[in-house]
C-alpha cells in the first residue's frame, strides 16, 4: 500500500508535486492534463474535497461553492459525493471548462488551471475547446500510461477494485 500511496498522485497535491510524480514514471505535462481529463466522469467523497471547499476559496466559484458546501459540511460525512464535473457520467471536455471558470472539485484538479498563463493553462484551455484533441491526445496517453508495466504474479496485483486487494 505504501509503494501505492508513494507513486500514485494523491487529490492534495500541488502543481510542482503532481508533475513530478508524473515525470518520475516517464510521463510530460501534456500526460499529466490530458490524463486528468478521466475525471470527467465520476465522483469524490466529501473527504477528499473538503479542504478546498474550506481553505482555497479565492479559486472557487461562489455558486458552485454554496453548492458543495450543502452536501460536505466542514465536519462529518465524508462519504458525502459530488460529481467531477457537471456531466458525471458522459466524457466530454466538460471537466477542462469547469477547471477554468473554478468549478474544479479537487485540490489536483484546480492545480492544472493556476490562471498564470503557464503552460499547464494553455493545455487546459487547448483541452477545453479541443474536444478533438482531447480524444486523440488521452487514447495517446492512456497508451503510454498501459506502457508502465504494472506489478503481476508474486510482485503485485492488477487490481478489481483499486481500495481492495484481490481475494484468492
Amino acid at each position: 500500500m505504501d509503494d501505492a500511496d508513494n507513486s500514485i498522485p494523491n487529490p492534495f497535491m500541488d502543481q510542482p508535486e503532481l508533475l513530478a510524480n508524473f515525470q518520475s514514471q516517464g510521463l510530460s505535462l501534456r500526460d499529466l492534463v490530458v490524463l486528468s481529463g478521466a475525471h470527467t466522469l465520476g465522483y469524490s467523497r466529501c473527504v477528499f474535497y473538503r479542504d478546498r471547499l474550506y481553505n482555497e476559496t479565492g479559486s472557487l466559484d461562489p455558486t458552485y461553492a454554496a453548492a458543495l458546501d450543502e452536501r460536505c459540511p466542514p465536519a462529518g460525512d465524508d462519504e458525502a459525493l459530488a460529481s467531477l464535473d457537471d456531466t458525471p457520467t458522459t466524457v466530454d471536455t466538460d471537466y477542462y471548462q469547469g477547471i477554468t471558470q473554478g468549478r474544479a472539485l479537487l485540490h489536483t484538479d484546480q492545480q492544472l488551471y493556476l490562471g498564470d498563463g503557464g503552460d499547464s493553462d494553455a493545455l487546459v484551455q487547448y483541452y477545453a475547446e479541443s474536444p478533438d484533441k482531447f480524444w486523440e491526445d488521452f487514447g495517446a496517453a492512456m497508451l503510454k500510461l498501459g506502457g508502465l508495466s504494472p506489478l503481476t504474479g508474486e510482485d503485485g496485483e492488477v487490481r478489481e477494485d483499486c481500495r481492495v486487494v484481490n481475494r484468492g
